[in-house]
């Protein structure tokens, strides 16, 4: 982590401490587990990552993914194509999406 993402999660953390009071803090917490219901459907996880950057993914019950040899053939097939990256923390954590540019692939 660079040194002034360090700083500015640093001044962000500080001025949330000595802004909320602990009572205050402690209502928002009982207020968001009270919002939690929990899901009855256990559905399939998959882990992703290696050490603090390990997540736990969940999938529904019905969640089938792609076949990679038949993504492959239709992507040789096609006469135009079209790639999205998905920046919103599921490739890029959402800290860095400032230092986010644009890049344009022809293929």
């Amino acid at each position: 982590m660079s040194e002034d993402e360090r700083m500015r999660r640093i001044s962000c953390a500080s001025e949330f401490v000595t802004r909320v009071t602990t009572q205050r803090w402690a209502l928002a917490v009982m207020l968001d587990l009270k919002g939690v219901h929990k899901n009855a459907d256990i559905g399939r996880y998959s882990g992703a990552g290696l050490g603090l950057g390990y997540r736990l993914l969940g999938m529904d019950t019905g969640f089938v993914s792609l076949d990679i040899n038949s993504v492959a053939k239709a992507y040789k097939k096609a006469h135009s194509r079209l790639i999205l990256l998905d920046y919103g923390g599921t490739i890029l954590s959402n800290d860095n999406v400032s230092g986010l540019r644009t890049v344009i692939l022809f293929a």
